[in-house]
């Protein structure tokens, strides 16, 4: 695994807006002027919280992008482990691909493993922590006997059963790099989302894309943004892109992708695209993604569906998801659930994550000290 977050992703940089501003004008082709007065490991630090250090190191490669040897050189450094890992990667990803296929099990390739291989020029600017797929529930005892005999274990051994439909698996190959595997069974742990986008849609909205001599399942363009808005909208939460942290609150690559999806949609797409997402009520989720992207990149996001969008999501449960608020992304959760002890179950799991799961969350080995972990959960300090 090649995760661009460094160890001081929780630390606030300064001139951390600056470093934005620098990196999105860089992917829009501007050519920005270094400032002698930044700091050059800040700023390392910067591309690599927003997954963006391959993209900037390849720009400087292409001298659109001059920066200091302070910080090429170790921008480099990332861009070359990047590239080793992709090969690698890619070879893990053809034989589970390959081994699914045979057990009759299809799969969707998700995110960043999709986008690598369909919207960027070569798959490995393309930055990714783990590949994730989507698959059918009812084959997850498959997928999970097929990842241990390839030699997988599971992240954590989760009972979890409202709070998380997914699963990571990871192996460790003989050069140290870390491959993980994330199966979906549902395409997010908000419910909203799990509800609004079933396994029924999605496979029935993919494309095939060619990687060397295997066909991948992906989504298609529409669904594309779709689930990228929604995943954007799911890490709001998330400690490492609070405005505290980032300026921009955001992630930039995650902007980014959502730039060169929509790249080339005509106004027929857009108004699918606007149609799709007010029947499955998120059009608040949609249009408050791709605003914020198009603050950062040329998005062509027509005014009328812009519009639209915006009237369709005022009064849209999901529309309370875009305030940031933990508490209140519970609530969305929650009432998004149709029975009330799938209800309970919800707050169960989120109050009482498995006892593995809380160490690594808080960066903790010993079981001794899970009982303050969960009280320091239960009062709301840590998502």
């Amino acid at each position: 695994m090649i995760s661009d977050l460094p160890g001081d992703a929780f630390q606030r940089l300064a001139n951390a807006d600056q470093y934005e501003r620098f990196i999105a004008r860089t992917l829009n082709d501007q050519a920005p002027a270094w400032d002698e007065h930044w700091d050059p490991e800040a700023f390392v630090s910067t591309c690599r919280v927003h997954g963006v250090s391959a993209l900037i190191a390849s720009a400087q490669e292409d001298a659109t992008c001059i920066v200091p040897e302070t910080v090429s050189g170790p921008l480099a450094e990332l861009l070359a482990s990047h590239k080793v890992f992709d090969v690698l990667h890619r070879e893990r990803l053809g034989v589970l691909w390959r081994e699914l296929n045979r057990q009759g099990v299809r799969a969707i390739l998700l995110k960043g493993g999709a986008l690598s291989l369909t919207i960027y020029s070569r798959p490995w600017l393309r930055s990714r922590g783990d590949t994730d797929l989507v698959i059918d529930e009812r084959d997850r005892s498959k997928v999970d006997v097929t990842l241990r005999q390839l030699g997988y274990a599971p992240f954590f051994e989760s009972q979890m059963q409202t709070a998380s439909y997914q699963r990571a698996y990871t192996l460790t190959d003989d050069y140290g790099f870390e491959h993980t595997f994330d199966i979906h069974w549902r395409l997010s742990n908000r419910q909203i989302f799990a509800a609004a986008l079933p396994w029924s849609d999605l496979v029935n909205n993919t494309t095939s894309t060619a990687d060397g001599d295997l066909e991948i399942l992906t989504l298609n363009q529409i669904y594309q943004m779709l689930h990228l808005c929604a995943h954007r909208t799911t890490h709001l939460t998330s400690p490492q892109f609070s405005r505290h942290l980032t300026p921009s609150g955001d992630r930039l690559l995650w902007l980014y992708d959502l730039y060169l999806v929509s790249r080339d949609f005509n106004e027929d797409q857009w108004n699918e695209l606007a149609d799709i997402s007010q029947h499955k009520q998120i059009s608040s989720i949609v249009h408050g993604a791709i605003t914020t992207a198009s603050e950062w990149f040329p998005i062509n996001l027509p005014q009328t569906t812009a519009q639209r969008m915006q009237a369709a999501g005022r009064h849209e449960l999901a529309r309370h998801l875009l305030t940031r608020s933990r508490l209140r992304t519970l609530l969305v959760d929650i009432l998004a659930l149709q029975h009330w002890r799938t209800r309970l179950g919800m707050l169960f799991d989120a109050a009482f994550p498995p006892p593995d799961q809380m160490l690594s969350i808080y960066g903790k080995r010993h079981r001794a000290w899970l009982p303050l972990l969960y009280m320091h959960r239960l009062v709301g300090l840590r998502p």
